[in-house]
């Protein structure tokens, strides 16, 4: 077979089963509380408003979202192209999610000059749960966006590395702007890689000679800097919250995020006991192995870039005083390129224990693929907001009052959403006023507890804690008072 057709039959091998690890019932679950339904929001706001630059919520300048707009533009193009639904705001993360799987498979193919390790790497990766998951490249997230970007200028590096050609040092550059416009400060964590790898394979000097690296330096300044002084202007005080909460996040611990502090190891710990990279973290043991076999074959120098590159954007990761088990989203394609390396040099082994580590990889391949695509599709709604509004729809036209009284963003996005389809609805605090006859939407028992104080409620419908009432009357003479439609 010709090598070009065997490379399309790869590909388009990989692309299919990746299609029902990222893609398959993209939109089936409720929007995420806080993050995706506040990017949510943010992307509608922006279609409404038509203002690109600075990030709305709720008619108001956003500062609980202080990261520039690069994922918020892609959701809004995405939503503006095929409506406003959760598949198509979380189609960006996904399609981000599937370019980094080609990436890896393209990477290897042409760069590390090694077919199966790009096969191997592509089918790690489509499986790792961390990566195929909830605030990663399954909801509209930034992480999966920012992955792809960290993940292709610590790659193109090499290429630079190995070509010296002037226009690699402009593509990392890139990489570098785009993920910076995706998450600020956190496209930065690739830094400490790069500048090991440099060190270790003697490209410092070619960088400082070079003119194309003072100038692509000059170039991400002005772009990246630029934007956040942009918005500093159109919205005061906006870089006071990015100190505070994105660079100051990074640099000290956020309690209400991280109660407890975590070490350096945390991510690691999460890859076995959250089995956020099962089973795979059991292929570690092959790294050490292949070692041994790519020196012996005079190719150790790829395997030494793959892992010290890993090693330098876990170190960024590890010593950040913030810890979320999402921020480990980057580290997943280098983690997938590393092993699938090895695999691919332990698979080269003219001894019949390369048939063992075949075996090996297959089992493990197909036990987490089945387990990913099964959970995509039996995975139930848990929150309840897209699963009950539909239900109530199906059968009720007429007006609804959602009982709000939290930071949970989704019931804002659902009400807007009921209420742009062309049904009546509203958002209420359980402190205003409610007249007999009045439908009304709980989420919580707490909501539920707070209305059963005031008022006589008939139950319509109901799924787990999310219920339908109607108001039947008022049991006491309590002062009501108004409040605006925003949660508090």
């Amino acid at each position: 077979m010709q090598p070009a057709i065997k490379n399309i039959l790869a590909f388009l091998f990989i692309a299919l089963l990746a299609y029902f690890s990222l893609f398959h019932q993209l939109g089936k679950l409720s929007l995420r509380n806080w993050d995706e339904a506040s990017y949510a929001l943010n992307a509608w706001e922006m279609l409404e408003t038509g203002e690109y630059i600075n990030l709305y919520q709720f008619g108001k300048a956003d500062f609980y979202n202080t990261k520039p707009p690069f994922a918020i533009w892609c959701m809004a193009l995405s939503m503006k192209a095929g409506g406003i639904h959760e598949t198509a705001l979380r189609l960006p993360a996904a399609f981000f999610g599937f370019l980094s799987v080609c990436w890896v498979f393209v990477f290897c193919l042409f760069y590390l000059k090694n077919y199966w390790a790009g096969v191997w790497s592509a089918c790690i990766l489509m499986t790792s749960k961390g990566f195929v998951a909830e605030h990663a490249a399954r909801t509209g997230d930034t992480d999966a966006i920012l992955a792809f970007f960290i993940l292709f200028y610590l790659t193109i590096f090499y290429a630079f590395i190995i070509k010296q050609k002037a226009r690699y040092i402009w593509l990392c550059a890139a990489g570098m702007v785009l993920a910076c416009l995706t998450k600020g400060i956190a496209g930065l964590q690739g830094l400490p890689a790069l500048a090991v790898l440099a060190a270790v394979f003697s490209q410092w000097k070619s960088l400082l000679n070079s003119k194309h690296f003072y100038a692509a330096i000059l170039v991400f300044i002005f772009i990246v800097g630029g934007y956040y002084l942009w918005r500093e202007l159109k919205a005061p005080d906006f870089l006071s919250y990015v100190i505070k909460f994105e660079i100051g996040g990074r640099l000290h611990r956020q309690e209400y995020l991280n109660p407890e502090s975590r070490g350096f190891f945390f991510y690691l710990q999460e890859f076995y006991y959250s089995q956020r990279w099962w089973p795979w973290i059991f292929l570690l043991v092959l790294w050490p192995i292949a070692l041994i076999v790519a020196h012996k074959n005079k190719s150790s120098m790829q395997w030494w870039y793959l892992v010290l590159a890993f090693c330098g954007l876990y170190l960024a990761a590890g010593i950040s005083s913030t810890k979320n088990f999402w921020y480990d989203v980057p580290l997943y394609p280098l983690l997938a390129l590393v092993t699938g390396y090895c695999v691919s040099v332990l698979f080269q082994l003219n001894h019949a224990i390369r048939y063992v580590f075949m075996l090996l990889f297959a089992a493990t391949f197909i036990y987490s693929y089945a387990n990913i695509v099964n959970r995509n599709l039996s995975q139930p709604d848990d929150l309840k907001y897209k699963s009950f509004f539909s239900s109530i729809r199906q059968k009720d036209s007429s007006a609804l009052t959602i009982v709000n009284a939290d930071f949970i963003f989704p019931i804002n996005f659902y009400q807007k959403l009921d209420a742009y389809r062309g049904f009546t609805s509203y958002l209420k605090h359980p402190d205003d006023y409610f007249v007999p006859g009045e439908k009304i939407i709980v989420f919580k028992e707490e909501r539920e507890a707070d209305m059963k104080r005031k008022y006589s409620l008939k139950l319509l419908m109901a799924d787990e804690e999310a219920k339908l009432f109607a108001v039947v009357s008022i049991l006491n003479d309590s002062t009501f008072h108004k409040t605006d439609n925003t949660p508090r």
